[in-house]
């Protein structure tokens, strides 16, 4: 069984700032790469809106992209050194989350 420890932050308004996490070490100091970024989606990120019926066979259809600063983002890196960035709405419900494959990624 594994634990980590995660920095919880509750505010009123939106700021983009960066925490450090903990990971299970001896000492529970957070190392290098153990930061999550939070912030607000912009239009460069094009999360898309899908809509679905309730039938069955109904397939998804693409209605749009999120409107800039609709969405929180949270990036951070995981344990295997790859970035991982999480949308979710006012919600806290997870829209989208992308996890970099590549040793190099690209923009997309």
């Amino acid at each position: 069984m594994s634990f980590s420890k995660t920095a919880v932050l509750r505010t009123t308004f939106i700021l983009k700032f960066e925490v450090p996490l903990g990971t299970p070490r001896t000492t529970w100091a957070a190392g290098a790469g153990d930061s999550a970024m939070y912030d607000l989606n912009d239009l460069v990120d094009s999360v898309q809106v899908f809509t679905i019926g309730y039938n069955t066979g109904d397939k998804p259809v693409k209605t749009g992209t999120y409107a800039a600063n609709t969405l929180f983002k949270t990036k951070r890196t995981d344990e295997n050194g790859k970035q991982v960035i999480e949308y979710t709405n006012k919600s806290r419900q997870v829209i989208l989350t992308k996890t970099q494959i590549d040793d190099v990624p690209t923009v997309a």
